[in-house]
């Protein structure tokens, strides 16, 4: 039986991100002391077309990519 994906798509990897982008990124998001502002204003400033509520839902694990891994 297949899985029904019920949730919005997650869209936190999905920019164009360096490997070293991509780590730090990692590392903010597991860092409970960066702020979710933060994070967004740097996903900013590399290009990534990344909403803040897009960020909030990723830290609190409500996207694909938490349920799936």
């Amino acid at each position: 039986m297949e899985k029904v994906r019920r949730g919005p798509r997650c869209a936190m990897f999905a920019p164009p991100l360096s490997a070293e982008d991509l780590e730090q990124l990692r590392a903010a998001l597991k860092a409970p002391e960066v702020a979710t502002s933060s994070i967004w204003r740097w996903l900013e400033k590399k290009g990534a077309n990344v909403g803040i509520e897009t960020v909030k839902r990723h830290r609190r694990g409500e996207c694909y990519c938490r349920r799936e891994s």
